[in-house]
């Protein structure tokens, strides 16, 4: 178990530098780590008044485990004989580009098995989320707009 949680701990995208001898290397590994790097582009976005998640998206590492999980997501669903939907949620209504980026970063193969949105185009986001979670209304809004990708494919399955 120890053995397992050690290789947990190497290979997590999110894991630090081991504090180790020489310290200037194990600094100079944290500087190439997501842990540190993913974290610095999020509040630069927030410095300069971008999205968030906006300079993370363009990261092809990113990138490639989207795809990643489009297709796990995809072939779990043509298992069960579903279509698939993922619906990317902005944090606030100040981010109404990183769905778009993330939905880019999808193949034409995936868009033709997973039905994406980029909720929130046409929210009243002064009555959507004072603090960390949507209000009722938030939440309303949320389904609605989930509900124009989902319900044609229901029709069509009927």
């Amino acid at each position: 178990m120890l053995a397992a949680a050690n290789i947990g701990f190497d290979t997590d995208f999110w894991r630090r530098a081991r504090a180790r001898f020489p310290y200037s290397v194990a600094v100079a590994e944290e500087i190439f780590l997501p842990s540190l790097y993913v974290t610095l582009l999020k509040s630069a976005g927030r410095w300069i008044r971008r999205p968030e998640y906006e300079a993370i998206i363009y990261l092809p590492s990113v990138r490639r485990g989207l795809r990643t999980v489009y297709d796990r997501f995809a072939h779990l669903a043509q298992s069960r004989n579903i279509h698939a939907v993922i619906a990317f949620i902005p944090e606030n209504g100040g981010d109404r580009t990183s769905g778009l980026l993330a939905i880019a970063a999808a193949t034409e193969q995936q868009r033709a098995h997973i039905s994406f949105t980029n909720v929130g185009r046409d929210f009243d986001w002064s009555s959507f989320h004072p603090g960390c979670h949507p209000t009722p209304a938030g939440y309303h809004m949320i389904a609605a707009d989930v509900a124009r990708v989902v319900a044609p494919l229901l029709a069509t399955n009927q």
